[in-house]
């Protein structure tokens, strides 16, 4: 009896141990709470900041992601951090959808910022597309980079996202003496986007049209690729992405190509026509950008400089009667209508060719 009395009493004691040990902590004992994510500033500075599409339902823990590459693995870290701080979610509720690699034309990384100029230099790098519940995020990078660029929609060219915002067709012309960096987003709606954010519109039937066009045309069995044999010397380069029924398909050619097929050329001269017509250039537009790029090559103010003439004639395609000076490939048989612009500076004359949006320096005509 004495032992069983003795049992109750040391279990009683246990028992006041633990309760004094599982009490609550005390209220000015707080935890604090964790800092949020710090983007690097070189990423985060000459970045748009506005407000992401957000889920439709509360996301769900990952249940499986895409591979991805050694050298693109401190990237998608930083693009999964990235898009948990902007949104206001857990890592572990960003799904890696896809890494592929790719090589960027310049060092946008494919995702050109309105406003600013990027070095013309191939780069390779990877693109990241993640996924949370139904909303697809896409980021580009640069190889073995530990951080990414976030590339707001409308500025992608991946089939994920191109089908997800309703994008048909990407066009998008570079290059030139100045490097321009020019790009032009168009939707089923008959929306039209430049890279800068203006937004016009064309029909839906012009848009679907243009479509059907590039598939008779044959665009989707088109090689990636048509590139002169010496590509040197201020050439455009042109790419177009279209979102196809079976997926999508982008092809990029240069001023002065001879081994890209006519097709080609003749689905270009229609976009060209659509943005025109989205977006008409009017002779006194295109006296304007001949005059401040004849300034800036000479390095003049741009009331030095004088127009002679402004008159409508016939050009060649591709490249509207100016071909680069090393440019010794025959210029592919096509007329169309557009522009003459003749100027004076310093007593000595220049010549501009311009159709739609694209404006050509012809460069200095003889006495």
């Amino acid at each position: 009896m004495r032992s069983t009395i003795h049992l109750l009493l040391l279990a009683a004691g246990a028992i006041a141990v633990l309760a004094g040990c599982l009490s609550p902590v005390p209220q000015d004992k707080a935890v604090e709470p964790v800092s949020p994510l710090t983007v690097p500033e070189e990423i985060s500075s000459g970045e748009d900041r506005s407000p992401l599409p957000q889920p439709t339902s509360t996301p769900a823990p990952d249940e499986g992601s895409a591979v991805v590459p050694a050298q693109a693995a401190g990237a998608v870290t930083w693009a999964q951090a990235d898009l948990a701080q902007r949104l206001g979610i857990a890592t572990g509720q960003i799904a890696v959808v896809s890494v592929e690699a790719v090589q960027w034309r310049d060092s946008s990384l494919g995702c050109p910022q309105p406003g600013r100029m990027y070095a013309q230099v191939i780069t390779p790098g990877y693109r990241i597309v993640l996924r949370v519940v139904d909303e697809l995020y896409e980021y580009h990078s640069a190889e073995g980079s530990d951080n990414a660029v976030y590339c707001q929609p409308g500025t992608s060219t991946s089939a994920e996202s191109l089908a997800a915002e309703g994008i048909v067709l990407v066009y998008e012309r570079s290059g030139g003496l100045a490097g321009v960096s020019e790009r032009w987003v168009i939707y089923g709606d008959g929306r039209v986007v430049t890279g800068d954010g203006r937004e016009s519109r064309v029909t839906p039937k012009e848009v679907a049209e243009v479509a059907s066009e590039a598939r008779e045309l044959g665009f989707f069995d088109m090689a990636d690729k048509y590139m002169p044999k010496d590509p040197c010397c201020d050439r455009f380069t042109y790419t177009i992405t279209i979102q196809g029924r079976d997926g999508m398909h982008t092809v990029e050619t240069m001023d002065g190509t001879e081994s890209a097929p006519q097709a080609l050329w003749d689905l270009l001269d229609m976009i060209a026509q659509l943005i025109e017509q989205a977006f008409p250039l009017t002779s006194q537009d295109a006296l304007g950008v001949a005059i401040a790029d004849l300034a800036a090559r000479l390095d003049l103010d741009r009331a030095s400089i004088q127009m002679i003439e402004v008159s409508r004639q016939e050009f060649p395609l591709p490249d509207l009667g100016c071909p680069s000076p090393k440019d010794k490939e025959s210029v592919l048989p096509a007329v169309v209508f557009g522009q003459l612009i003749r100027l004076r500076a310093a007593d000595v004359e220049y010549e501009y060719h311009a159709r739609g949006q694209d404006v050509r320096f012809c460069g200095e005509q003889p006495r």
